[in-house]
């Protein structure tokens, strides 16, 4: 662990998208340092493209940013891992890697499970009920903050779905989790073997702390189910 950073919180950064050994980082995107989470996580303001617009969280994308000056100038180097909602502000929350690009544990790794899910959109076809239809498809893995899942719609990082995950088993954490509302963060191609199109990685935005809380229980339940505590 490279242990916290202790910025003052507001410290200006700028940042780049990683590059290839020998390339040089374009530091273009503007965001300030706002606290850490622990000796591998802190969190940033959303970074702004020169235009004005915000960065769209890719957590697939490994991001360079660089603070201070001169013989203080320093460079991190880290994956965003999730939007964090303080009160009115929002911040990438920013998983830091080593000098030798090992990464940091995450508080909330993803574990490699499928489960059957059903989810929805606002702009699919309205049922004779009122509701939307629901498509089901399949996690690729899942943590308690988002999940990746195959699709064969085509969405747009932003577009915001409902899920709804079933019940696994028994015991605490078992029971399903309905009405999750997520938003889409990233979307590439699914494997060729696939019979899917697509795989979309979600956000969960949770209602409550209650639900987030339930969240975490639901996937300690999944990782004993599947036998993956001692995962790496």
């Amino acid at each position: 662990m490279s242990g916290e950073l202790n910025l003052r919180r507001g410290t200006k950064m700028m940042m780049a998208y990683d590059v290839a050994i020998g390339k040089a980082p374009k530091f273009e995107y503007m965001c300030a340092y706002e606290k850490d989470i622990d000796g591998s996580v802190f969190l940033v303001s959303i970074p702004m493209n020169p235009d004005g617009t915000p960065v769209p969280i890719d957590e697939n994308k490994k991001f360079l940013f660089v603070f201070g000056s001169g013989p203080l100038r320093s460079i991190l180097a880290g994956y965003a891992d999730d939007e964090i909602k303080e009160g009115i502000r929002t911040f990438w929350k920013v998983r830091r890697v080593t000098e030798q690009r090992q990464f940091f544990k995450r508080a909330d790794e993803r574990v490699k499970a499928q489960l059957e899910i059903e989810y929805t959109c606002g702009r699919f076809a309205e049922m004779e009920d009122g509701t939307t239809k629901k498509e089901k498809t399949y996690t690729a893995d899942i943590s308690y903050s988002g999940s990746s899942v195959f699709v064969n719609e085509n969405f747009d990082v932003g577009d915001v779905c409902e899920v709804f995950l079933p019940g696994v088993g028994i015991g605490i954490g078992s029971d399903p989790m309905n009405h999750i509302r997520a938003a889409v963060c990233w979307n590439r191609e699914a494997p060729k073997e696939s019979s899917y199109r697509l795989v979309v990685g979600l956000r969960y935005r949770f209602a409550d702390e209650i639900q987030k809380e339930r969240m975490k229980l639901y996937v300690e339940h999944i990782k004993r189910e599947y036998g993956l505590n001692n995962r790496d």
